[in-house]
């Protein structure tokens, strides 16, 4: 399928047909469509050449791609600065083969980030490239580790997870009220 995009500096991205979406998202993205209502907010973080971008569009998700590069839709430094999106707002979170190129610091600052952005219910496709490098995340397991708690594992492989947003129980909400009340005396 050819696909256009127009970038914030008016730069047409023209897609026809020769980059195909990771074969791990074209997998999941039927059931990952079917639980979000259509124009759902999808954030492709680290868009690259919109592959997956083209995708998420395919099946009815408003997409806001976000990449460093000076022609990406929305250029932001999402190691550094926030993203783009109210609270609680993103139903679809993409985070494939970029978490590589973040150095362990500005991995927080994403997590954190994705944790304030994500609807409840939303869902997170995270793709680990198999490289070996002093910054890039050695395993799912440390991004699971680092998304914190609240995230329901959907599915999950060696390089690969899927992620969906638990609202939080009562019981843990009181937790946290009364451990930041006995913080602040």
């Amino acid at each position: 399928m050819s696909w256009v995009i127009v970038s914030k500096k008016g730069l047409v991205i023209r897609n026809h047909g020769q980059k195909a979406a990771t074969p791990y998202l074209r997998k999941w993205m039927a059931t990952l469509s079917g639980d979000h209502p259509k124009k759902s907010l999808c954030l492709d973080i680290g868009c690259g050449n919109l592959r997956n971008t083209a995708l998420a569009l395919e099946h009815g998700f408003r997409v806001l791609p976000i990449d460093h590069h000076d022609d990406a839709v929305v250029q932001k430094d999402v190691g550094n600065e926030p993203l783009p999106v109210k609270d609680g707002r993103g139903d679809l979170i993409l985070l494939q083969f970029m978490l590589m190129f973040l150095t362990p610091k500005e991995r927080t600052h994403l997590y954190s980030e994705v944790n304030r952005v994500a609807a409840p219910g939303a869902h997170v496709v995270i793709e680990l490239e198999d490289v070996k490098s002093a910054v890039a995340p050695s395993s799912i397991k440390a991004v699971l580790k680092g998304m914190g708690q609240g995230w329901e594992v959907v599915n999950q492989g060696k390089k690969n997870c899927i992620l969906k947003k638990v609202p939080m129980r009562v019981s843990q909400m009181i937790r946290l009220a009364r451990r930041a009340s006995s913080s602040c005396r």
